[in-house]
This record gives C-alpha cells, sequence and structure tokens, in this order.
C-alpha cells in the first residue's frame, strides 16, 4: 500500500522543551507537536536537540500512525464499534432507537413487546443499512 502524507494536512506546532536541559532546552523552540488534521492524529518529538531530527522523528511516527488509521480492516473495525443500534435504560423507562432516532417506552418494547413498535425500530434499522 503506498501512501503519502499532504503538507496541507499537517499542523507543525513548534515549542519548547521542559525538564533538564538548561538554558538551550527552555529557550529554543525545538520540540514539535505534530497533528494530521483529518485523521485528528497527534504525536509530539522532543528528544533531539535540533528541529531536524525531531521533524523526521514526528514525520516518520505519524505516517506510521495514520498509515495503520487508514488501513481498510482497520476502517471496516473502527466502523463497526462507533455502529449503534439501540440503547435501553429500564430506570429512566426509555429505549432510544439510533436508527429512526426516536425514544420509545421501555415497557412497551421490552416487556409487553409491542409489535408496532418492534416493527417500527426493525423497518427503521433496515432502512438505515441500505441508506449506507
Amino acid at each position: 500500500m503506498h501512501f503519502v502524507l499532504n503538507k496541507t494536512d499537517l499542523n507543525y506546532d513548534w515549542f519548547s522543551g521542559t525538564g533538564a536541559g538548561g538554558q538551550h532546552r527552555n529557550k529554543h523552540k525545538n520540540c514539535l507537536r505534530l497533528r494530521h488534521l483529518p485523521s485528528n492524529i497527534c504525536v509530539t518529538a522532543q528528544n533531539h536537540r535540533d528541529r531536524v531530527s525531531n521533524e523526521l522523528d514526528a514525520l516518520e511516527r505519524l505516517t506510521k500512525l495514520v498509515k495503520s488509521f487508514y488501513h481498510p480492516i482497520v476502517q471496516k473495525e473502527r466502523y463497526k464499534a462507533k455502529e449503534k443500534i439501540r440503547s435501553y435504560r429500564e430506570p429512566d423507562n426509555i429505549v432510544r432507537d439510533h436508527a429512526s432516532g426516536r425514544n420509545f417506552s421501555y415497557k412497551e418494547v421490552v416487556i409487553n413487546a409491542n409489535a408496532d413498535i418492534v416493527d417500527e425500530m426493525i423497518m427503521a434499522r433496515r432502512d438505515a443499512i441500505i441508506d449506507r
């Protein structure tokens, strides 16, 4: 898989390091926080004394992370993990159907098994799958 990062998709944030290192570390902005804007993945590099080394280190690590982020198998799993069908909240007496965006009575859906409501939720789910 060939992958290239676009410069326009990157946000460079140079900052001065903290901790041991004395005046050189505290006065110079040699540390880099690099963010890939489309995926919102961020890495920092502050192990080296100069900007060039820190930039190369950050770019290398960011490329690996973004590459794995956009890998087809990882994308499919990430999509599955976010997908919610329904939320059941018995104490609040609410069943939230995420496909239709409606709230139903927990008692009507779960205990009484109201066929009209269950059919409506199934149809909304089917329509949501077809729209993808």
